[in-house]
């Protein structure tokens, strides 16, 4: 199952993150000075699932950091093309946010994409992650893709939300005060 193969290879390339950000030996973050928050999505035609990866940092960050973990991804997800078409750091797979000066965007209630209300700064990172977790509601209120990625995700029996601290240790700035 695609599902299958995917988390297996997120599994080694969140391993890859820890190893980059703070096993290695020139390592450059300790463990409590970076977590990661991760959702399992599917695109709005086919529904193929892809994964999201948001990390935050206490610290800037090149963006070559990244390049071994794009590239475990890669070599370890069969589905991934091998010529890195869609993965590629240096086309938008990998995007900072927050180094030096430069601020980290964040989303207000007037440009979020529902109504629902939101509490606290969210990044607009978090805040497009959070929505891309798969959900389901009324089948005749559903897009056809949304409810076969819901639905397939559902089935699998794996977890949508994957992050480095447990979710009941999660931020509530980073959740959304209603439902969604």
């Amino acid at each position: 199952m695609m599902l299958t193969t995917l988390g297996e290879a997120v599994d080694k390339t969140i391993r890859q993150l820890r190893y980059r950000i703070q096993d290695a030996p020139d390592a450059p973050f300790d463990p409590d000075e970076w977590e990661y928050i991760g959702v399992y999505a599917g695109t709005d035609e086919r529904a193929t699932p892809h994964f999201h990866l948001l990390v935050y940092i206490d610290g800037d960050v090149s963006e070559s950091l990244f390049n071994p973990v794009v590239d475990t991804f890669v070599s370890s997800c069969e589905y991934a093309p091998d010529d890195g078409r869609g993965n590629r750091p240096d086309e938008g797979a990998v995007e900072i946010r927050g180094n030096g000066d430069e601020s980290i965007p964040y989303a207000d209630r007037e440009t979020l994409l529902s109504e629902k209300s939101y509490t606290g700064q969210n990044s607009q990172g978090a805040v497009y992650i959070l929505t891309q977790l798969p959900h389901l509601r009324d089948v005749d209120k559903m897009a056809r893709d949304e409810l076969l990625h819901s639905a397939t995700t559902d089935a699998w029996g794996g977890h949508p939300f994957r992050s480095s601290v447990p979710k009941s240790d999660i931020d509530e700035k980073y959740l959304p005060s209603d439902p969604m």
